[in-house]
């Protein structure tokens, strides 16, 4: 086997896959902390930092990794809560 990479062995990712593709889900808060949300951002945070290592070790096997992080929507809850 000449896989180069551990997460590709781990994962059963062969030398000729066909393109897969991963998406993992983090937060703004991943990015920007805010008060009194120090565990989310950490827990975030890591999905982001595990999403740059994936896809720098799974590209060269044809398998694209990116992950979304969604921010606030602006709802009446949210809206009242702000106040």
């Amino acid at each position: 086997m000449s896989l180069q990479s551990g997460l590709a062995d781990r994962l059963g990712v062969q030398d000729d896959a066909r393109a897969e593709e991963e998406v993992d889900v983090s937060s703004v808060h991943g990015i920007k902390s805010e008060y009194g949300l120090d565990g989310l951002s950490a827990s975030k945070a890591g999905v982001l930092a595990l999403t740059r290592s994936a896809a720098l070790e799974l590209g060269p096997f044809n398998v694209n990794v990116n992950a979304v992080a969604p921010g606030y929507i602006r709802t009446t809850r949210f809206t009242q809560q702000a106040r």
